[in-house]
């Protein structure tokens, strides 16, 4: 693994130890919720994560993309955007 990252199960852990649940309900609490970020932005809202930032699904019209000599269409699909707040942005959280 490399070091500079944190997986959802070490999340489920930490959540679990310092909350006293099982690493089964705090893995269904951690689903719950992004499952509910990736819904609410799919619906065009913005999700508001105090301390955080921002999350906010943005569509990206549909344009080609060359890769080598090779051209390929890409359609107009939505993405995620994180915008963190600034203190997080500039390092000094």
């Amino acid at each position: 693994m490399i070091e500079n990252r944190v997986s959802t199960s070490e999340f489920v852990e930490r959540i679990a130890k310092n909350h006293g649940l099982t690493k089964k309900q705090s893995k269904e609490i951690i689903h719950d919720f992004l499952g509910m970020v990736a819904t609410e932005s799919s619906e065009g809202k913005t999700v508001l994560l105090h301390g955080l930032g921002t999350i906010k699904s943005r569509v990206t019209k549909a344009h080609t993309r060359r890769i080598g000599s090779a051209v390929h269409d890409v359609p107009e699909h939505r993405r995620l955007v994180l915008r963190a707040r600034p203190m997080l942005r500039n390092g000094s959280a």
